[in-house]
């Protein structure tokens, strides 16, 4: 199965926006949509790696350029920003459908130093084309911190002996999380991908017995649980974010949380009822 078909046609428009622009050297596609395993429910992921010098000014106009190339913004989420680096998660609106993206922004010395992986390369201006070596094990893992990471699980399991007599289980979800996510970063050390750190895409990359050992840490993983809460959850949510934007005078933003609940009523499963009014 392949990537929806407005997604692709939305690649194609940005594809030819940004190839025509100069400050743009190089752009490459990630993601399922990269390996060749996207189906209907992917979602776009693709980087832009600019100039330095046009790495501000470009990001300042980004949000009027893609409501232009792919259509009106419903929704608009930096992540992860530093210095000439920004991860741009948007929701737009392509007719009936609200479609998701991840348009990552770096400049070529932001690019050089974190030693990225280029992914699938779409066109690249640079004079020198060559990727720079990828690191022999994930990211940010030196020995110094894994010794920190196995002491930071133990402390932690600790905890959740004492949480589990106390019954308290808030606080036991809460370690249960920590610890999942300490025994991934410790994976990284087992594994050579050059981008390990998401853990729910890390995860899928396991052999069926690590998937297994990770999903322990969810003991009630089952997707009909999840769908069934997903309106209920967002109904509670828009419920107190409504009220803390009043309490702080901070406008809350109407139209995304419509663009999403649109998005989850047609989720099988996922019924008619919980709307956050």
């Amino acid at each position: 199965m392949a990537l929806n078909a407005r997604l692709c046609a939305a690649l194609q428009r940005m594809r030819r926006r940004f190839e025509a622009d100069g400050r743009c050297q190089a752009m490459c596609l990630w993601g399922s949509a990269a390996s060749g395993a996207a189906d209907e429910h992917s979602d776009l992921d693709v980087s832009v790696v600019l100039a330095d010098e046009a790495y501000d000014p470009f990001v300042a106009g980004l949000k009027s350029l893609c409501e232009e190339v792919c259509g009106p913004i419903e929704a608009w989420l930096p992540e992860g920003q530093a210095t000439g680096f920004c991860n741009w998660a948007f929701l737009y609106r392509d007719g009936d459908d609200v479609l998701l993206v991840d348009l990552l922004t770096v400049s070529a010395s932001e690019f050089e130093r974190r030693r990225m992986d280029g992914g699938c390369c779409l066109f690249d201006r640079r004079q020198d084309r060559r990727q720079p070596a990828a690191p022999a094990f994930a990211p940010g893992a030196e020995p110094s911190r894994l010794s920190d990471l196995v002491q930071r699980y133990w402390v932690y399991a600790y905890l959740n002996g004492k949480y589990a007599r106390r019954g308290d289980v808030f606080k036991l979800l809460y370690v249960q999380h920590v610890l999942m996510e300490t025994h991934m970063a410790v994976l990284g050390y087992v594994h050579s991908f050059s981008d390990w750190g998401w853990w729910a895409r890390d995860a899928q990359r396991l052999a069926p017995s690590h998937r297994a050992d990770i999903l322990r840490y969810f003991p009630a993983a089952e997707p009909s649980a999840v769908v069934a809460a997903l309106l209920p959850e967002a109904a509670a949510f828009g419920r107190d974010a409504r009220e803390a934007c009043k309490r702080w005078s901070v406008p809350y933003p109407e139209h995304t949380e419509r663009a999403v609940l649109e998005h989850l009523r047609r989720v099988p499963g996922a019924g008619c009822t919980g709307t956050a009014r």
